[in-house]
């Protein structure tokens, strides 16, 4: 990409999930003593989010500062902002108040919830996203608790007390074991006028198998610890409605609820949609094999709102954690790679296994080919994730938490602001 001499090089990352936040870093650590050029990430939130532990929150197995860091404390230079829109031709980003102009971008907005049309859907159901959405499940759980616990009408206690998680993938499963070891764990002594038997926890799932991503034996594995936790577990059934008070299945079963979680949809940040760029369905870029947008030279997404092509496995790289990792760093090379006029490398990905937790003290793990289950899935689980958390004083205080948490309750804390 040609340079204009005697200018400073901006490098705008956009995005800081784990794809934006990897290439902010590896891109700072290159250029942290090169004064003519600077890298600047934008984001929101003045803070990472440590997206996979957020379950545990919205569950109160763990508290918000355990899986948030500060952006400002890692050396780059940080902006707080919404991306509303991104000049591909003038090579601009307009943010709310200001433009900033870039001679390299790289796009990690990620994505939003999909209602695929269903409005009451979207108006009636809570997602699980991003640490204020992982507060307001908490809270909302503690409400309707509250709320059951002084309720006369049965029928109107047993709408409170039924919870629906739409979506059997590792978010779906993930949630609705937390939920379920929270009622049973902790709420279920502090709330002496309602009966566990009384709680249902409903996962639904369109598919045929739960977690469809691992392996028949584990994906089964996982389904039975799932209904010996007291999850009823209904597959091939999809959820086509929500009006208020009711989740409605395949358009004739009616569920009175007021608790339905949605985690079976996703589609590219808004902002991909006006870009003049090819799509997938979901509305994610399309890119080349080093992760670049064809027809715009220096501009790269990665994440979420990425479409990269696997040529071993001739199908999409998936949109999880590992892989945004490591294209946010493979992208931060390619841009490396040009301003140093060095040819750029092809994104690889070596699979090396899956991780789903099923709540307290159980994980499903796959690893290298080896199948852990049960308690010792739960232990590498959390090993791992300790590992991969940003920031020594969080590893430290997560892990006397969770040291914490094998003596003591949750938080029944209802706090609102």
């Amino acid at each position: 990409m040609e340079r204009p001499e005697g200018r400073k090089v901006d490098i705008l990352v956009l995005g800081a999930g784990f794809g934006g936040l990897y290439a902010a870093l590896y891109l700072q650590e290159e250029f942290r003593h090169e004064r003519d050029v600077e890298v600047v990430l934008i984001d929101q939130n003045n803070y990472h989010t440590f997206t996979p532990l957020l379950p545990e929150v919205a569950a109160g197995a763990i508290l918000s500062q355990h899986v948030t860091y500060p952006l400002r404390q890692l050396g780059f230079r940080f902006i707080q902002g919404i991306v509303r829109g991104i000049d591909l031709q003038a090579k601009r980003v307009v943010l709310e108040t200001i433009e900033l102009r870039y001679d390299y971008l790289v796009i990690a907005l990620g994505s939003v919830s999909d209602y695929f049309g269903m409005e009451e859907v979207r108006r009636n159901s809570l997602v699980l996203k991003s640490l204020w959405d992982a507060l307001v499940i908490k809270n909302h759980i503690l409400k309707v608790f509250e709320a059951a616990a002084i309720e006369g009408d049965e029928e109107r206690k047993r709408a409170l007390l039924t919870f629906v998680v739409a979506g059997a993938g590792p978010g779906g499963v993930e949630v609705v074991s937390e939920i379920r070891h929270y009622i049973t764990g902790t709420l279920a002594s502090y709330y002496p006028t309602i009966e566990v038997g009384q709680v249902r926890t409903i996962l639904v799932h369109a598919g045929d198998r739960v977690l469809p991503h691992l392996t028949p034996d584990l994906s089964q594995a996982a389904l039975e610890e799932l209904k010996k936790m007291g999850i009823e577990v209904r597959l091939k059934t999809r959820v086509t409605g929500a009006p208020e008070g009711q989740v409605i299945l395949e358009g004739q079963e009616a569920i009175p609820t007021r608790s339905l979680l949605w985690t079976t949809g996703v589609k590219a940040s808004p902002v991909a949609e006006a870009l003049p760029v090819e799509r997938d369905r979901s509305g994610r870029i399309k890119v080349d094999e080093f992760l670049e947008v064809p027809g715009f030279p220096g501009v790269y997404a990665v994440g979420d709102i990425a479409y990269a092509m696997d040529p071993r496995a001739g199908k999409p790289f998936p949109p999880v954690a590992p892989v945004a990792i490591r294209e946010g760093v493979m992208a931060a090379v390619n841009v490396i790679n040009d301003y140093r006029r060095r040819p750029k490398e092809p994104f690889r990905y070596d699979y090396l296994g899956d991780m789903v937790s099923l709540g307290s003290n159980s994980a499903i793990v796959l690893f290298l080919g080896i199948k852990i289950k049960g308690r010792l899935g739960w232990w590498f689980y959390r090993a791992t994730f300790l590992l991969k958390l940003f920031g020594f004083r969080n590893k430290a205080l997560l892990l006397i938490h969770w040291i914490e948490g094998l003596f003591f309750e949750r938080d029944i804390c209802l706090v609102e602001g």
